[in-house]
Parts: structure tokens; C-alpha cells; sequence
């Protein structure tokens, strides 16, 4: 969103907000948006500097509380009319955190979506920089066992 020089970006389990918080609420409740139109009013902000041929992915919990349908409808239509080359995979059953490892604060881990998020990761990595050698990676920071070569 900044214009940053950046090939690749993959989020997991991560919120798409681009708006503050509203002041004076809780910062753990990250729903708690000014909205769109306040936005717009009075932060006034900058017009969008996506960079162009950026690769964008997105692993999401079908189940996230943090990422409600509406949220995730804005961040599209965001990304389309800036036109990035984004791709949202939402994983079905599965909460926020989904990729922390087991015993980590606000985990939820849940196996077949973090091997399949990571495979996903590896891919567009490999798509951004088909010139560098893709390495198996048999484990992820987890721990989850990563069964074949991307």
C-alpha cells in the first residue's frame, strides 16, 4: 500500500485493515474500525501506491472472527481497483492463528490449513523468483511436516 519495492508478500492468519482503530476503545479488538467514510474524510488519504507486478497472498481462516466477510470484500475491492495481483485463499473450518504453532498465545492451530498455507507461500515464492533455486523445506516454523518440493 505504500509503494514499497517489494516482489512478494504473503500474509497468514493476518488482518487487512487499512483504516484506524477507533480512539479510546481496546486495542485487542481489531474489528473496531472507523469506517470507510471517516476514513476518507478525515484522514484524507494519500491516492494508493500498490506496486505494480507485486505478487499478493493471503491465507485466511474461513472461521477468523478478525477477518469478517465485509472486511475481506473491502480489501478486494481495494486491492482490484489498484489493480494487484492478489490471490485470497480462505481455508475452510478454520479460526484465526492457524498457523501458530501449538503453545503459542493465541494459537489455534490447525495442521491441514498451515501445510497447505505453506505450500501456497513456497509457490509464490517460486512464481516471484523463478531465477533462485526453491529448496525443499521438510518442516515449517511450526513444525509441520511439508511433504513434497514446491
Amino acid at each position: 500500500r505504500a509503494g514499497h519495492a517489494i516482489q512478494a508478500l504473503v500474509s497468514l492468519h493476518g488482518l487487512l485493515h487499512s483504516r484506524p482503530m477507533v480512539e479510546g476503545l481496546p486495542f485487542w479488538d481489531p474489528l473496531q474500525r472507523i469506517s470507510a467514510e471517516e476514513y476518507a474524510q478525515r484522514i484524507q488519504p494519500p491516492p494508493s501506491a500498490m506496486t505494480p507486478g507485486c505478487i499478493v497472498l493471503v491465507e485466511n481462516g474461513a472461521d477468523d472472527e478478525h477477518v469478517p466477510e465485509d472486511m475481506q470484500k473491502e480489501w478486494i475491492k481495494e486491492m482490484d481497483g489498484s489493480g494487484v495481483d492478489w490471490r485470497f485463499t480462505n481455508h475452510a473450518r478454520t479460526p484465526h492463528g492457524f498457523a501458530l504453532a501449538p503453545g503459542v498465545v493465541a494459537t489455534s492451530y490447525m495442521e491441514a490449513a498451515d501445510r497447505r498455507s505453506t505450500l501456497s507461500m513456497l509457490g509464490a515464492f517460486a512464481e516471484a523468483w523463478p531465477h533462485v533455486e526453491q529448496h525443499h523445506v521438510t518442516r515449517n516454523a511450526s513444525g509441520t511436516i511439508i511433504p513434497y518440493a514446491i
